[in-house]
């Protein structure tokens, strides 16, 4: 935990040690008075000794829970002591699973050894990330609904986890709710929550060089600071899932602003998301900003980021606009293409024929720039207009693209491309190029779960990815594989996102659900501008930090171990406000893929329109 000292950047001070003691011998079962040097700490601790009977903080694994036929439900043992190395854990240790109910057994097994101390293998870098003895025991083959918990008479329980249909479910509603909390521009007066903001970048007058300024509402805020960068994440992400997956997405599940409207609440996201392109469009069709290929850069930008002082309301920092370009108005034709497609099917005419507009306007806009160059984007839009419009010659735009998924570790960055191609009806576009799409991305699927599973904790990122900005505890860039499950629907794309989603829940080094307001152990203390001025002061849940990283940034000069200059990064990660951006600051790119990964994964809503 740490204490603010003066302003950016802040003095590093800490008031909470992680220790481990070792004992000479077996101690009773009872409750002891426990003291420390003073020159490490202060003040005396109450600890209890009874192992059959407690908690064990180093049993590790998924505290929300698992589906019950997904095929691997892994708990893990293993802990990294510091200056003390690894725990010696022996072979044949028991594994139970009980029921929090009356503590009978319904399945039992044996702890087996998955990953050495100090050796290499984890990972394409060969790396030693936990710096554990790791062992796991897997009860996949337990099908059964209810509340368990992970017991060995040798070490104790795991917190309790869940096996039911709807067991990712809560965490689909927090995570959801974390990326509500992220909107700018609007307070949360229409919901029920308890955490109260004052609408912020509402009023003021964005700068815009090619038309008059104006004020320009909604977007979410860019990370942990009220940047209001308009993003294309959210709606890219959000729109992708809900048109693939349908049933996926219910109107009335969540607690938004815009009630039940006949749009699923994911789309109403995803619909304050498109709101800032539709007011920075110039007549011409035109959209400024300064979005590369990639979709990294975005439609505004503050002068600069916010001083750590002032909340949204009180920003006293300009936005401004980039000038229009052509990878930002193909993105915009696109995305409104998709839109107009969807918000006609629920029957909202007026608001699909607006999207249909601004699609149609940005694409001819885009026809007049050299567009030869434009690639995934320019087949992504071509692909959503033929759709939009009926006519199949916008696919020769497609052609033009010369893109095409070839099954390997980069196929993430066409993920939307490739989503708006298999989402054309089944008259339109190639059947070769659908089934060359969904065989590509099913092995595209399979080169990062393999990498994931060298790990001595498995995880879903790109293979090459360091621990780092998410990476460590998060499905980051995980379209692809929320594309190759809504195609197979198979136990192994299954099993690929629900192994991205154990590690963001407590299957990691630290045990921690890197998410506010999940499972027993979760974050506390993202580096959130907003969620420092909440009720009571608490965190909102729903809220991400960035995990472990490679690299002390900004704490060069605190005492820390690991140092972060060296393995195990998986435990280099501290659970303190300020300190470290790349560690504790949540951004959207990284909130919008995990919601979008639970959404994939929750069970079907009732509530379709």
């Amino acid at each position: 935990v740490y204490i603010p000292g003066t302003g950016w950047p802040f003095d590093v001070e800490f008031y909470r040690h992680e220790m481990y003691l070792e004992f000479a011998s077996d101690i009773p079962s009872g409750r002891y008075d426990l003291s420390v040097s003073p020159t490490l700490t202060t003040g005396r601790a109450t600890v209890g000794a009874d192992v059959g009977n407690m908690l064990n903080v180093n049993l590790k694994l998924n505290q929300e829970g698992y589906q019950p036929d997904v095929r691997m439900k892994r708990a893990f043992y293993g802990a990294w002591m510091g200056t003390g190395g690894a725990l010696d854990v022996p072979d044949g240790i028991p594994c139970e699973v009980r029921k929090t109910s009356d503590d009978a057994v319904v399945w039992s097994g044996t702890f087996e050894l998955r990953h050495e101390v100090g050796s290499a293998g984890e990972g394409p870098y060969d790396l030693d990330n936990s710096g554990e003895e790791v062992y796991a025991c897997d009860f996949g083959e337990l099908q059964d609904t209810g509340e368990y918990r992970v017991y060995s008479e040798q070490l104790g329980y795991s917190y309790p986890f869940r096996i039911a249909d709807d067991a990712l479910d809560r965490a689909w509603r927090v995570a959801m709710y974390g990326v509500l909390w992220q909107r700018s521009g609007i307070s949360l007066e229409d919901t029920s929550s308890r955490y109260t903001k004052i609408p912020g970048h509402h009023e003021d007058d964005v700068k815009i060089p090619y038309m008059s300024d104006r004020p320009v509402v909604g977007g979410h805020y860019d990370a942990g600071d009220f940047n209001p960068r308009v993003h294309l994440s959210i709606a890219r992400d959000f729109m992708m899932v809900c048109d693939l997956m349908p049933q996926k997405c219910g109107d009335g599940d969540l607690d938004v602003p815009e009630g039940i409207n006949g749009v699923p609440d994911v789309l109403d996201e995803a619909a304050w998301s498109l709101r800032p392109l539709l007011d920075l469009q110039d007549r011409d069709g035109g959209v400024g900003g300064g979005a590369g290929e990639w979709g990294w850069s975005t439609a505004i930008e503050s002068m600069a980021d916010p001083n750590f002082i002032e909340t949204p309301e009180r920003d006293p920092y300009y936005q401004y606009a980039g000038e229009k370009n052509l990878y930002m108005t193909l993105y915009t034709a696109g995305l409104m293409a998709q839109a107009a497609h969807l918000w006609k099917g629920f029957g909202q005419t007026v608001q699909a024929n607006e999207y249909e507009a601004a699609a149609l306007r940005a694409w001819n806009y885009a026809m007049g720039d050299d567009y030869s160059s434009a690639g995934r984007v320019l087949a992504f839009a071509a692909a959503h207009m033929a759709r939009m419009t009926g006519d199949e010659s916008y696919l020769e735009y497609w052609d033009l693209a010369e893109y095409s998924p070839q099954g390997g570790e980069e196929d993430h960055e066409g993920a939307y491309a490739a989503a708006a191609y298999m989402s054309l009806p089944d008259d339109m576009g190639s059947d070769l190029i659908k089934s060359a799409i969904s065989t590509a991305y099913l092995a595209h699927g399979n080169s990062w779960a393999t990498a994931g599973e060298s790990y001595a904790y498995p995880r879903l990122h790109h293979p090459w990815a360091p621990t780092s900005w998410g990476a460590g505890c998060y499905p980051t860039f995980a379209q692809g594989m929320v594309l190759a499950h809504a195609l197979h629907q198979s136990n192994d794309t299954q099993q690929w996102l629900h192994t991205a989603l154990d590690l963001s829940l407590g299957a990691n080094a630290l045990n921690l659900a890197y998410t506010t307001g999940l499972g027993d152990r979760s974050i506390i203390n993202p580096l959130h501008l907003q969620g420092w001025h909440t009720w009571l002061g608490l965190m909102p849940p729903g809220i991400q930090s960035e995990g472990p990283q490679t690299g002390r940034y900004s704490l060069e000069d605190a005492n820390i171990i690991p140092d972060g200059t060296d393995y195990p990064t998986d435990h280099f990660y501290l659970d303190t406000r300020f300190v470290n951006i790349p560690m504790h600051e949540p951004v959207m790119v990284n909130m919008g893929s995990v919601a979008m990964v639970l959404t994939a994964m929750r069970t079907d809503s009732s509530n379709v329109p």
